[in-house]
């Protein structure tokens, strides 16, 4: 088979916070207690301001420089030095905030004594996972789907997503030389046809410089019935007496149940009461989103706090979403950049693991190979034997189709 080539488009007071990568996204609260993530006391540090310093009393740890979004275990004392200042938040759900000069040693004690108590689950949405990956409710497995060369890059969102709003926006890459387009949400309502000089398109920094068109949910469509879903596809014409183009398929639009709505709602309202800063609140908001089925949401959280020195393991779950809605240039993008950049084992394997698997749904069986035996092969050094299979068995499907 031939290569199927994948092209890409086009001091302070810092916070810091991640979500899960590796396209495995948040555990929720009644499954925390399966795994060993939170089965000793920890705390994540989220906010650095000042030379803070960490002493792990080790020879090979000694006393340090705060790394962004490491986690610290018991025991490990805290320097906070005049002037500065550290917010950390340990797995007993608690809020610390250091300011020096002053050590602090972490502990259950210390965190229940001084600090303020979060929300269930605020520690798990903000410690980045090390590599480490969940499947919830089947979001974001190891998906082994070949996609071919189909139409992906058209429509942009929503696309294979969940909705909280009943009538979202609708955006799509500009088509040059188009005259009108054609939306059409199966399942609702007819076809609508819009003159494409009507349309307002920009060129937006958020996809890559791609110019982008953007409109309002239909006027003369009904809204998004809760637990209902639609399918969204839209097509052009380059002349008024062309034929319509129209993508191979439509995109799955489905508005959440009430009930699941309301859940999100509460969700986000207790993030945005929590004492860290407002990086970090986006990004536990993306969670939140994610782990929900809302991948438009959660990629334009995420996008929106993008930087170029961003952390990696951001990088890597933006990633996953845009291959979770089938942006696989996108998502090819970012898994290439943190290969490049990154020197954390954890991040490296989950961006081969991610390149893999795109190179495998775009038919490209011989790189998704090799990407896979890397992945297994850190995930080994890392000693994580479940995301080490995961990888193992990507690679056993890659080999059955080249054999």
């Amino acid at each position: 088979m031939a290569k199927n080539t994948i092209s890409n488009q086009g001091s302070g007071y810092v916070r810091i916070a991640t979500t899960v990568f590796a396209g495995f996204l948040l555990v929720p609260a009644s499954m925390a207690a399966a795994g060993n993530i939170e089965s000793d006391l920890r705390a994540v540090i989220t906010q650095v301001e000042g030379m803070v310093t960490v002493n792990s009393g080790t020879a090979a740890g000694g006393i340090r420089r705060v790394r962004p979004l490491e986690i610290v275990a018991a025991g490990v004392e805290l320097h906070v030095p005049d002037g500065g200042r550290a917010g950390l938040v340990c797995s007993s759900e608690h809020w610390i905030e250091l300011s020096g000069a002053r050590k602090w040693t972490v502990s259950g004690a210390a965190c229940a004594a001084g600090g303020r108590v979060l929300p269930h689950g605020t520690f798990r949405s903000l410690a980045p996972r090390g590599g480490r990956f969940r499947t919830v409710d089947g979001i974001l497995v190891m998906e082994l789907d070949v996609r071919g060369d189909a139409e992906e890059a058209l429509v942009l969102s929503p696309r294979q997503t969940a909705v909280l709003d009943q009538r979202p926006v609708l955006r799509w890459r500009q088509v040059p030389g188009a005259v009108e387009y054609e939306i059409e949400l199966t399942g609702l309502a007819k076809p609508r046809l819009v003159d494409a000089s009507e349309v307002p398109c920009r060129v937006d920094p958020a996809w890559d410089g791609v110019r982008v068109c953007s409109l309002p949910f239909p006027q003369e469509h009904p809204g998004l019935e809760a637990g209902r879903r639609c399918y969204l596809n839209v097509g052009y014409r380059e002349g008024i007496a062309s034929p319509l183009h129209k993508g191979k398929k439509g995109w799955r639009i489905k508005r959440l149940p009430a009930e699941e709505v309301r859940m999100v709602r509460e969700r986000l309202a207790a993030i945005g009461s929590l004492p860290v800063g407002g990086t970090a609140r986006a990004l536990a908001r993306a969670g939140v989103y994610a782990e929900h089925g809302l991948y438009a949401d959660a990629i334009a959280a995420y996008r929106e706090v993008l930087r170029p020195d961003s952390a990696a393991a951001t990088r890597v779950t933006l990633a996953d979403l845009y291959f979770k809605v089938e942006l696989d240039r996108w998502a090819y993008r970012h898994y290439e950049e943190v290969s490049t950049a990154s020197d954390e084992p954890g991040v490296l394997a989950a961006a081969a693991l991610g390149l893999g698997r795109v190179h495998y749904a775009r038919g490209g069986f011989p790189e998704a190979r090799d990407h896979f035996r890397q992945a297994e092969a850190l995930y080994a050094r890392l000693g994580l034997t479940e995301e080490q299979a995961a990888a193992r068995a990507a690679a056993a499907a890659e080999k059955r189709i080249l054999d």
